[in-house]
């Protein structure tokens, strides 16, 4: 490709245009102009300067002025100390490093969650067996009725006579207007008073 200089010179006298007319048409000074069209970069205030001029001037005599930008930056404009600078020994061994901080994060991500599930396993079989069952309640309620009804049923019925402890004998006496009649029963005996009278009675014909 020709160089830069070269074609906005051949251009621009290729069309009889003086550098004067350039300079009243793009409010670059000639000076500038005539750095350009020799490639004297040193005489240009900077290398924005240089792509801007660069790009007017050639637009101005009916060249494409970026694709001359572009010219420039390949030939002339240097990379920036950022792009330049050399990869470290230390940065390639973060670059390295990362994978494996990745996954020290998975695993550790993996053993919070199986913590958080034991421990909550633990806490309910604690709260399971802390608190205790309660019965139903007609179960509770049973019994109180069925105590209340035996109360009930205990004071309602009469006492049971308690029973002599040794043998006893008793001497029973029966008067019927006229003699007495008496006889003796030993402990667990009977006798009906009717059987008496009529004993009584036939006694007392005879």
């Amino acid at each position: 490709m020709a160089e830069i200089g070269s074609s906005l010179r051949e251009a621009r006298m290729r069309q009889r245009i003086d550098i004067s007319e350039v300079e009243a048409h793009t409010k670059i000074r000639a000076k500038y102009l005539r750095a350009l069209e020799n490639e004297e970069w040193d005489l240009l205030p900077g290398p924005a300067y240089v792509k801007t001029f660069l790009r007017t001037y050639a637009d101005r005599i009916g060249l494409d002025g970026q694709m001359l930008v572009e010219e420039y930056k390949l030939r002339h404009e240097r990379l920036s100390d950022v792009e330049l600078q050399p990869i470290s020994p230390r940065s390639a061994r973060s670059r390295t490093r990362r994978p494996r901080r990745g996954l020290s994060r998975v695993w550790l991500v993996g053993v919070i969650f199986l913590a958080l599930i034991a421990a909550l396993y633990v806490l309910g079989r604690s709260a399971d067996e802390e608190s205790p069952a309660e019965p139903p309640a007609d179960r509770v309620a049973q019994p109180r009725e069925t105590g209340g009804a035996s109360a009930r049923a205990t004071d309602d019925d009469p006492p049971t006579p308690r029973r002599a402890d040794r043998a006893t004998t008793v001497r029973v006496q029966v008067v019927a207007d006229g003699p007495v009649y008496a006889c003796l029963l030993d402990a667990g005996g009977t006798r009906r008073v009717a059987d008496t009278l009529r004993e009584l009675g036939g006694s007392t014909s005879a």
